[in-house]
């Protein structure tokens, strides 16, 4: 209880028998192949946690926040990623980053754009996008992926996230990133998220992500 642990980028945490998470434990998925495109496509990667069953404790959480394609280096760079948010240029503000919807255009500024939504609704194990960059500011990462497999019983009473990271002053937040749950038994009162970024002074803000979760029986 109380522990943490780092899942790096392209892992995977195979348990044969039950993982448990206790109270305030915590898990931070990191993402792979952030920072732009490998061999010509965008390959970002995430985790997968491979368990016979999973036990999140109230307070426990496994997430990815932040951990997608990263935000435009300066104002003239769109974000990292498919759905990278539109760059601040000459106008100031930049746009939000895209994946399972569309990053908001800035406010004040409409003509810039919003990163587009992108990836598979069914399977999603894209990485999120991030957001547009400005001038003395600093743009929002996208969410990173997750997937789970789980034999038997996951069950959830705390959180499990993917959400894109805010920005600060006048550039785009990153889109909320991936989370697929393939389980025999969903239980639990806990959450899955995967929030788009926010953004303080106009600029757009992440679009959401995506989440999947298939079971074979729910008391969820």
């Amino acid at each position: 209880p109380g522990s943490d642990a780092v899942l790096g980028g392209g892992a995977r945490l195979q348990v044969t028998n039950a993982l448990r998470l206790g109270s305030n434990a915590v898990i931070l998925v990191e993402g792979k192949n952030r920072t732009g495109q490998v061999e010509g496509a965008w390959r970002g990667d995430g985790a997968l946690i491979h368990a016979g069953s999973l036990h999140l404790a109230p307070g426990a959480r496994v997430h990815a926040d932040g951990q997608g394609y990263l935000g435009g280096a300066d104002r003239g760079q769109p974000g990292n990623g498919p759905g990278g948010g539109g760059p601040a240029g000459d106008h100031g503000v930049s746009g939000g980053g895209g994946y399972g919807g569309t990053g908001a255009s800035p406010s004040v500024r409409p003509q810039v754009y919003g990163g587009p939504a992108y990836g598979s609704t069914e399977l999603p194990l894209d990485l999120g996008s991030g957001g547009g960059g400005a001038e003395y500011s600093h743009p929002g990462a996208g969410g990173g992926m997750i997937r789970f497999a789980v034999r038997d019983e996951f069950h959830l009473d705390g959180v499990v996230s993917a959400d894109g990271e805010g920005a600060s002053h006048s550039a785009g937040g990153g889109s909320g990133g991936s989370i697929l749950v393939e389980a025999g038994l969903l239980s639990g009162s806990g959450v899955f998220r995967a929030q788009g970024g926010g953004t303080p002074e106009g600029a757009g803000g992440g679009g959401g992500g995506r989440i999947a979760v298939y079971y074979d029986r729910s008391d969820y």
